[in-house]
């Protein structure tokens, strides 16, 4: 039993080392993309590892859930690269 307490501490420690790294290297909206795609993908892989029946609407739910993080993603990435060109433009103006 000493050895699975230990375990949990250690992969809890692993778990705040990776969020104190995410926030620190991104932001708290990346880490919160991450988190809720992590736990998603759980579920969907316990459904298929352990063989748990899913219903159409938790299929939906699911589906939903990856579809929506997925175009968060895509939207936040589309704004920090248009942002990105503002400023080079905006420094660029200014050198002239």
């Amino acid at each position: 039993m000493l050895r699975d307490v230990i375990l949990i501490g250690m992969t809890g420690a692993c778990g705040q080392i990776f969020i104190f790294l995410t926030i620190s290297l991104h932001d708290c909206y990346m880490l919160s993309i991450i988190t809720t795609s992590r736990k998603c993908f759980s579920v969907v892989a316990s459904a298929f590892i352990f063989n748990h029946a899913f219903t159409n609407m938790q299929w939906v739910g699911a589906s939903m859930v990856l579809a929506s993080t997925c175009l968060e993603v895509y939207l936040g990435n589309k704004k920090k690269r248009a942002e990105a060109e503002a400023r080079k433009q905006k420094e660029l103006n200014k050198s002239e």
